[in-house]
């Protein structure tokens, strides 16, 4: 019975513990899980680059941001709320009814984070445990104790028993035992050593005995499986005391028995036990008393408490709690019940704002759509969490629901980087919010260039961005902009770095920029940094500025020229802007100055950037002047640069400043003589001659000639110059000071000395299987001084062969006799035999040209043996055996030839390999004139070592004896060549004779066609036994489908059965020997037979008959019409009807058909008409038996049919097969008739599956 108070008592003071338990979950939501703001967290910035990854080339042309903001992390938050039931719940027996609950909140994602329950008045009552009590099938005695299990699941008392005992005679007393359990394989059995005496029966009774034991604890902790075992024993009498039992296949296996000691029985005794627990006002552990199968802790004797952080949930609106015990029959009350409710699946959404460069971050953290998660049937504790970044202002925290400030907050630092920001008395509403400000991280931006800390940087510099921040970063996206000068300011350039791919630091280079690919402007940029990492921002802006890179470019003329008296002449330079990379970018507006002030005053040219100043000759001094030009303008880098000329009087070369020599040998010196002197003719003495260009290898000696005031000499020395056909230039110039300087060009080519080389002697013939040199000869003659050019160095001389075109090893070189002559020998190695041309090259370097010789000579291979070891007619006469040298096959034959090719030279090794060429000639020995070359399909087989193959014979179509010789060719060998004679013999002539054939046969009979097949030996017609003959049937212009094939017998014969259909009208044969390689083809057509053709049936007739009938009706009457149509129609229906009748009656006697085939005697078909039954392996025995006296059946007429009882067997032989139709009368001719095309059309149907049968 469960009654329940629900007597309202608030205890403030558990309020308390709830807010630490509330806590202590929260706090464990962050230790012990993964971090709250990675938990559904989605990145609303823009995509994240790889670190240093260049985004300039996606940068939008926007104006510059004043502000900063964007979104943050999504932050966990948490919603509790506190149920207190102080009512009391009383339970008189939980085995009865044993469950209550409590309210659960109704909205999904709720979990209980902290519940406890305070349970007392428990009580335990004795319990008396029934082993067995069902009506008794049996008894046994206790002559041997006896004992029966029962099953406590906490310690106890054991206090009273009770047995059903049966009394056979006597007064007999027992003992009761108790054991304790021992898990013996897969159940308990008693342990005898534990037995003791706890009770006695002195007086059985037949029937149940009650009886009080000593009171003795069931310690669980001693025993197997919390089984003990309780028996009897009989104390006096023999035989006398039974314990009643039932059969364990009767009513179930309800508990172990056994006879101790002994073995198991299959029986449940009966018997009961009284069980006492250990304080009836128990300890929860001393019954197991569970709530949800968790044991209630202890707190005083009969009273305790249940506490679980286990997170439960429902889908009810309520929770549900059970309780049970290890005792029987428990009674408590549930006197206060407390749960928290926790849900932890909320996020809020955070946004930030930086209003301004170097300004705190202020924060927003907002509920989507605000919260209607509190249940209003639970409102002890309601309280919302947000989990918040702890760097944060503490100061700035303020949470809103609505307009509503909620000033009762609880603030605690977590210790993990986050703070938690409780809010006391929370409730459902549409806006809760946080608010709250932290500090600007990002401190400084710094600019340099080349490491160097800069705030003016030039257009084509690369400047470094370098971000500091307030306190080590670790991740977060940073974004650099920087915008151009002008207003309103464009962005410029924009970068992206994901500082996560980063070490941590608090000083980040964040990016280097090349002003100069995206700056259109010179002078003050902004530059601006923002951060954020979803948790903490930064935004900071500075400005650098930028001057353009110039150069000042002298224009015209040339500085460092020499000028002359009365010239006036502009010097106009030109000022570039360099830092665009465009070529030309001149500079207008820029001031230009000099330092001499004799220029004119600086004028633009009207080109962009160009300037000229008026220059006089006449106004400077003679000598070298040097003039300085400098421009500059705001944002432009200041440049200058030296204009110098060198003035000076004119002069002359006579009589030219250029001398041609044309060739010259190489050795050779040449000269040039030439006058130097001034415009007015006065020689200018004492000159400098200076060498500008000199090509290697000349030696240049320069001089004033004495004497001859102005002359001057150069000489050049030819002896170390390179020959070539290509003129060298040779560049003097000749100077004084105070004069004009003149440049002198000596061009002149550089020749060798012409040669001619001429081989005077070489080996002709060389053995290739000697190995030795080819030594050579020859003269080298220089034909410009017709002499012998000496000390030719072996590096100087090549020589080629014309089989790979590659140089050969030469040497020894030796000179010999007169100067020119020279003596080398040549390697052959490599080379294959034949005739060789040697290409032989010879010079001697620089001095004289090369010049080249030939010559020949023959390279002899090893020479063979060539054998034939066999001559082959393949599918012909096979082994052919020579007469002498002289094969014979038949005309139309190709032969297939085994040669063996021995090598001399080499101890009559075989050899082997594939030949170079096969070359087979022929030539008819009575007629020369018939000759040529034979196909052939010669290769050498790896196998047998042999040259083999075919030899196209066949083409000799005329009958004779043929020269036959085969060349084969093969690198390094000789020529192998073999000879034989062939003799073309003439195939043998056939013929084919007719035996026996009928005149006449009519359609649809059979009849036999007897041949003899002949040939001519040349001399008589002989049997040609042995051969097949093919027989071909043309009926009425269409060839059969099929033919038939027989083999001669010793005679040459062969016989042909023909069946003609009933419907032919003309018959052609045709008969053919094929040929074969000895014999001719023949075929003889058969057309002589008529073929009798039936009188056609009167209803084929009937269509022209009408047509007739009606002409003839036109003209004669009815009379013609009863005599010619009426009458025979009559006849005719009469033998129709008789021979259909007949088909029937054949049709109703035939019982079983049998075919054999007669290679074997097998039955192949069998197929059953009658109700007999008949085994046709048994007849076809029979039959093989019978034919076996006697030749064909198809030549025996009193085998054609045999009797056997009141059967008879109609018999037909075919070509192949035999057939029996088991009968049960004789057969009629129609059905002998249809019998042999039955034959027929079988043995054509399977002619070609039953040779194999």
């Amino acid at each position: 019975m469960l009654r329940s108070k629900w007597n309202r008592k608030i205890k403030a003071i558990f309020l308390l513990v709830l807010a630490f338990g509330m806590t202590f979950t929260s706090i464990s939501s962050l230790f012990f899980t993964s971090s709250p703001f990675q938990v559904g967290f989605e990145n609303n910035d823009n995509e994240k680059l790889e670190n240093l990854t260049d985004v300039e080339n996606q940068i939008p042309k926007i104006s510059e941001y004043k502000e900063f903001d964007g979104s943050g992390d999504q932050f966990n938050m948490i919603l509790h709320q506190s149920l207190i039931n102080s009512s009391t719940v009383e339970f008189d027996n939980i085995d009865v009814v044993n469950s209550f609950s409590e309210p659960f909140p109704q909205y999904n994602g709720f979990n209980t984070s902290y519940i406890n329950i305070s349970i007392d008045n428990v009580y335990a009552p004795n319990y008396t445990y029934i082993v067995e009590d069902d009506p008794f099938e049996a008894s046994t005695d206790l002559a041997p104790t006896y004992a029966t299990s029962f099953i406590v699941n906490s310690s106890c008392y054991i206090i009273n028993a009770s047995f059903n005992l049966f009394i056979a005679f006597g007064t007999p007393t027992a003992n009761v035992y108790l054991f304790n359990s021992t898990w013996v394989g897969s159940q308990s059995q008693p342990n005898s050593a534990s037995a003791q005496i706890i009770g006695s029966i002195p007086s059985p009774l037949t029937g149940w005995n009650n009886l009080v034991l000593s009171k003795t604890l069931l310690n669980i902790s001693l025993t197997d499986n919390n089984t003990w075992f309780i028996g009897l024993r009989e104390g006096t009498g023999v035989n006398s005391l039974e314990w009643r039992y039932v059969q364990d296949i009767t009513n179930g296996d309800n508990s172990y028995a056994y006879r101790v000691g002994v073995s198991l029985v299959q029986n449940d005794y009966e018997c009961k036990v009284g069980l006492s627990p250990l304080n009836q006002n128990s300890l929860p552990s001393d019954i197991g008393l569970r709530i949800n199968g968790t044991l209630v802790s202890d707190t005083t004797q009969g009273s305790g408490t249940w506490s679980s952080t286990t997170a439960y949930n429902s889908q009810t609106n309520a929770l549900e709690f059970s309780l049970t015990s290890d005792w029987w029959d428990v009674s408590c009350n549930v006197t206060n019940v407390e749960i928290n409710y926790t849900k932890t699946d909320l996020k809020a959404t955070s946004s930030f704002n930086i209003p301004r460069s170097g300004q705190d971050v202020q924060w927003n953290v907002t509920v989507a759509g605000g919260l209607n998660y509190f249940d209003s049937r639970i409102a002890n504790f309601n309280t919302i969490n947000f989990t918040i970044p702890d760097m944060w202002k503490d100061t700035t925290i303020k949470v809103f629901n609505g307009t509503t400030e909620k000033t009762s907050l609880i603030k605690r630092v977590l210790g993990n980087g986050y703070r938690e920001v409780q809010v006391l008395n929370a409730g459902n509403g549409t806006n809760w919010y946080l608010n709250a400000n932290s500090t600007n991280l990002i401190s400084s931006i710094s600019t340099y260039v080349s490491g160097i800390y800069m705030t003016q940087v030039n257009f084509t510099n690369e400047i470094r961005f370098n971000a500091t921040f307030g306190e080590t970063i670790s991740n977060g996206n940073l974004n650099l902009s920087v915008f151009s000068p002008t207003t309103p300011r464009y962005l410029n350039y924009s970068y992206l770095l994901d500082i996560s791919t980063l070490t941590p630091n608090i000083e980040f280079d964040v990016s280097d920029w090349d002003i100069s690919k995206n700056a259109t402007d010179y002078g003050v940029f902004k530059v601006q940094i923002s951060w954020n990492n979803n948790t903490a921002a930064g935004f900071l802006e500075i400005f650098f500025t930028v001057i353009a890179d110039t150069d000042l470019i002298l224009n015209s003329p040339l500085s460092g020229q020499s000028h002359y008296d009365n010239e006036l002449f502009n010097v106009t330079v030109f000022y570039n802007d360099t830092g665009p990379n465009l070529g030309d970018n001149g500079i207008t507006g820029a001031v230009i100055t000099e330092s001499s002030t004799l220029l004119g005053s600086p004028t633009p040219t009207g080109v962009d950037g160009y300037y000229s100043l008026e220059l006089d000759t006449d106004d400077f001094n003679y000598g070298w002047n040097y003039i300085e030009i400098t421009a500059n303008k705001s944002f432009y880098n200041n440049q200058s640069l030296i204009f110098s000329f060198h003035h000076r009087i004119n002069t002359t070369i006579e009589p030219s400043n250029t001398k041609l020599f044309g060739d010259v040998i190489r050795g050779d010196i040449v000269s040039y003589t030439f006058n130097y002197s001034d415009v007015l003719g006065n020689p200018i003495l004492g000159a400098t001659i200076q060498e500008v260009v000199l090509p290697g290898g000349f030696i240049s000696n320069p001089y004033e000639v004495g004497g001859s005031p102005g002359n001057y000499t150069i000489e050049l020395d030819t002896s170390n110059v390179l020959a070539s056909v290509i003129p060298y230039t040779c560049v003097f110039n000749i100077t004084v000071t105070g004069n004009q300087t003149q440049n002198l060009n000596l061009i002149l080519t550089v020749i060798q000395a012409q040669t001619n080389v001429k081989i005077n002697s070489f080996i002709p013939i060389l053995n290739l299987k000697d190995g030795f040199d080819q030594q050579i000869e020859f003269f080298f003659n220089d034909t410009d001084n017709n002499q012998g050019v000496p000390g030719v160095p072996i590096s100087n001389i090549t020589v080629t062969d014309n089989q790979t075109y590659n140089p050969r090893m030469i040497g020894p070189l030796t000179p010999f006799g007169a100067v020119g002559n020279y003596r080398l020998n040549i390697s052959i190695s490599g080379l294959n035999s034949g005739w060789i041309q040697f290409e032989l090259n010879v010079s001697r370097s620089p001095d004289y040209n090369w010049s080249v010789d030939y010559f020949e000579f023959y390279l002899r291979g090893n020479l063979t043996q060539t054998v034939i070891e066999s001559v082959i007619d393949l599918n012909g006469e096979g082994l052919l055996v020579p007469t002498g040298l002289n094969y014979s096959i038949y005309i139309g034959r190709n032969i297939n030839l085994n040669i063996t090719i021995m090598d001399i030279d080499n101890g009559n090794k075989t050899v082997m390999g594939n030949a170079n060429s096969y070359m087979v000639n022929y030539y008819q020995i009575t007629n020369p004139l018939n000759q040529g070359i034979l196909s052939n399909a010669l290769t050498f087989d790896v196998y047998t070592n042999y040259y083999k193959g075919s030899i196209g014979t066949s083409t000799l179509t005329t009958v004779g004896t043929y020269a036959i010789n085969i060349t084969i060719l093969k690198t390094d060998y000789e020529a192998s060549i073999v000879s034989f004679n062939l003799t073309i013999k003439a195939k043998r002539t056939t013929n084919i004779t007719i035996i026996e054939k009928p005149l006449k046969v009519k359609a649809g009979d059979s009849f036999n066609l007897i041949l003899k097949a002949e040939y001519f030996n040349g001399t008589d017609w002989k049997p040609f036994s042995g051969v097949s003959v093919i027989l071909t049937r043309n009926f009425d212009g269409v060839n059969d489908s099929s033919t038939a094939t027989l083999i001669t017998d010793i005679n040459g014969t062969v016989n042909f059965e023909i069946t003609i259909g009933s419907r032919d009208k003309i018959m052609i044969l045709y008969v053919e020997i094929v040929s074969t390689f000895n014999y001719t083809g023949f075929i003889r057509t058969i057309s002589d037979i008529t073929v009798i053709v039936p009188p056609t049936l009167l209803e084929e007739l009937f269509p022209y008959l009408i047509i007739g009938g009606i002409i003839i009706g036109a003209v004669g009457g009815s009379v013609g019409i009863y005599r010619g149509v009426v009458v025979p129609k009559k006849r005719e229906k009469q033998r129709v009807l008789t021979q259909v009748k007949t088909i029937f009656d054949d049709a109703i006697n035939l019982e079983h058909i049998l075919v054999l085939y007669k290679g074997t005697g097998t039955c192949i078909f069998f197929k059953s008409y009658g109700s007999e039954q008949i085994d046709p392996e048994l007849i076809g025995g029979f039959l093989s038996a019978v034919s076996s006296f006697g030749k064909e059946m198809a030549t025996q007429a009193a085998l054609n049919e045999i009797s056997y009882g009141d059967k008879m067997l109609l018999l037909a032989d075919g070509y192949l097969i035999r057939v029996a139709l088991v009968l049960g009368k004789n057969a009629s001719l129609i059905l002998r008739r249809h019998l042999k095309e039955f034959i027929t059309t079988f043995v054509k149907t399977y002619k070609d599956v039953l040779p194999n049968w």
